[in-house]
């Protein structure tokens, strides 16, 4: 190898342009207890953003595989309003890499399943249309309101999404 071609390579290795992007996936649960409802919020983001401590008690639950006991299927977090009582299951789907892992999530309303599992993201590339979960708002009455889009929307500043 010649020396110019040796610091070509050693350029390429070091710099951060040719770094990947590793991407976190990462949920919030908040409870509104004066609206009535509680919102799931997918706060998944690459990088150093999306590095996320998981605080159960604080409704922040992420696919760090560490996190999750093998023999527990789900976790739950609870809410009870002035009306209603709200479970939220959060499960992980783990991939064959890190990179693919996500979230699932139902939601239990007054006891009658409102919303089956649901993945935050169902594209491992991230293009394909209404395949990332933005967020999840249950209310005390009607159906869940969930807001869809794709990961590279949304992480990447695409235009659009495609198939």
């Amino acid at each position: 190898m010649t020396r110019l071609s040796s610091l070509l390579f050693l350029g390429l290795v070091v710099s951060p342009v040719a770094s990947a992007d590793w991407f976190y996936t990462a949920a919030k649960i908040q409870c509104d207890k004066s609206t009535e409802a509680i919102t799931i919020t997918n706060v998944s983001a690459y990088n150093k953003e999306g590095i996320k401590t998981p605080d159960e008690k604080r409704g922040i639950f992420v696919t760090l595989r560490t996190a999750w006991p093998k023999k527990v299927p789900y976790k739950e977090y609870r809410c009870k309003t002035k009306s209603t009582e709200f479970v939220v299951r959060i499960a992980p789907v783990f991939a064959n890499n890190e990179v693919q892992d996500t979230l699932e999530v139902a939601v239990i309303r007054n006891g009658e399943m409102i919303l089956k599992y649901t993945e935050l993201d169902s594209d491992e590339f991230g293009m394909r249309p209404n395949s990332y979960v933005i967020s999840i708002t249950v209310k005390s009455t009607g159906s869940p309101i969930v807001e869809r889009s794709c990961r590279d929307k949304v992480h990447l500043g695409a235009q659009t999404c495609r198939t």
